[in-house]
């Protein structure tokens, strides 16, 4: 009996891209890689739109992982998912392995092909896709699900109780000792020539992503740099992001830096003085799905594992891992005086920067690294010894 796992992991995103879903399923497949695993990641060959400027043409490089699993890029639309997948099953063929999924459609259809699923979910379940799953949740070889928040697991089991043993929520991590080792590189040479006190931003423009809440910030803390990385190059062209956010002009003292590759992520967050989360009760992504209430934002984590002294907004989804003056500094979301305010007190005592930022870094590490997410996952479901034929 061959002992190792097969793992074919299944991706939505099309590579390559900076955003969060395509950097997961990169750092996921590395760590399936260093556990030993044989590990294939299926893809969508992007050729519909330009690929990001900094891309030399090596995704492993690009997203800074070690080359230690397999890629395999598959023609595929957009909007043509179904056709997706089935030259996923064509390609696998009937290989004993385990399907890592990311939707209800992909996991459904390897299901119907007799692979083991693993449905690891980071949304809502569409509507149109319950009954699906509902139909395929007792057999066999289904593994189970994952998800990112307690919200999520709670709303899945409400719409398929029999799904409540099979379900377990844990939320997303980060590559901790890469933005840790970054932080300390910096943290050496920080003071050398620099005057600048920098509250950092990075991640996406989407509606309710808080955006705005540093646009108005900035006006309120004149003698502060803001600095915003991520989006792409269409959203943060200057002329975009004044239509956008309904502004005639941009505060002075903001820099919009642009999307950056992963690789150099760890780098850019360690350069922040603090780190700004403001997420409002409502995000939106683009096809107009609300993620406010169930999101895991893997900013969250990178910004703990640098050390960074983070400043959140005060809502319930960012509460399952954020805890005021004991990680972070939490405020409610619209309240701008309280954004400055925070802002000004953090600037003026770099011993809770300091205190703040270490228990993050602390918590970051020891709890929410990618491997350990995956690690319980894997335990919870008891998912080798099944592939395997171990119990």
């Amino acid at each position: 009996m061959n002992n190792t796992l097969k793992i074919f992991y299944i991706s939505q995103s099309s590579f390559p891209s900076t955003g969060a879903q395509s950097v997961y399923d990169m750092c996921v497949s590395e760590v399936f890689g260093n556990r030993g695993y044989d590990t294939t990641l299926i893809m969508k060959r992007k050729f519909w739109e330009s690929p990001p400027k900094e891309y030399n043409g090596d995704l492993y490089e690009f997203f800074g992982v070690q080359h230690n699993f397999k890629i395999k890029k598959l023609f595929g639309l957009p909007r043509y998912t179904s056709w997706f997948q089935h030259k996923a099953m064509k390609y696998i063929g009937n290989i004993n392995s385990l399907i890592f999924a990311q939707s209800v459609t992909t996991a459904s259809v390897a299901l119907d092909h007799g692979h083991w699923v693993l449905l690891d979910r980071h949304g809502l379940m569409p509507p149109d896709q319950e009954e699906m799953l509902r139909r395929r949740v007792n057999l066999p070889k289904f593994l189970g699900t994952a998800v990112v928040t307690e919200t999520l697991r709670k709303d899945y089991v409400e719409k398929i109780p029999s799904l409540a043993n099979k379900i377990i929520a844990i939320p997303n991590g980060v590559k901790g000792h890469k933005y840790a080792q970054a932080a300390l590189n910096t943290n050496k040479n920080k003071e050398k020539g620099r005057s600048k006190f920098v509250s950092g931003y990075l991640g996406s423009y989407h509606r309710g992503k808080g955006v705005e809440v540093i646009l108005k910030v900035a006006n309120l803390c004149p003698d502060i740099t803001f600095e915003m990385y991520g989006g792409n190059r269409r959203v943060t062209r200057l002329y975009n992001v004044k239509e956008r956010y309904g502004i005639t002009e941009l505060p002075v003292n903001i820099a919009i830096k642009g999307g950056i590759p992963q690789s150099q992520v760890p780098q850019k967050i360690a350069t922040f003085d603090i780190a700004l989360l403001p997420n409002q009760e409502h995000v939106y992504m683009p096809n107009g799905t609300d993620i406010g209430n169930w999101t895991s934002p893997m900013k969250m984590f990178e910004y703990m594992a640098s050390g960074r002294p983070i400043i959140a907004s005060d809502i319930p989804v960012l509460r399952e891992v954020l805890k005021d003056n004991y990680n972070a500094l939490l405020v409610p979301p619209t309240d701008y005086a309280a954004w400055r305010d925070a802002i000004k007190t953090l600037q003026s005592s770099p011993e809770l920067r300091k205190q703040l930022g270490e228990q993050a870094q602390k918590d970051a590490l020891e709890k929410f690294s990618w491997e350990n997410r995956i690690i319980t996952i894997f335990e919870k479901l008891n998912v080798e010894s099944k592939v395997l034929g171990q119990s």
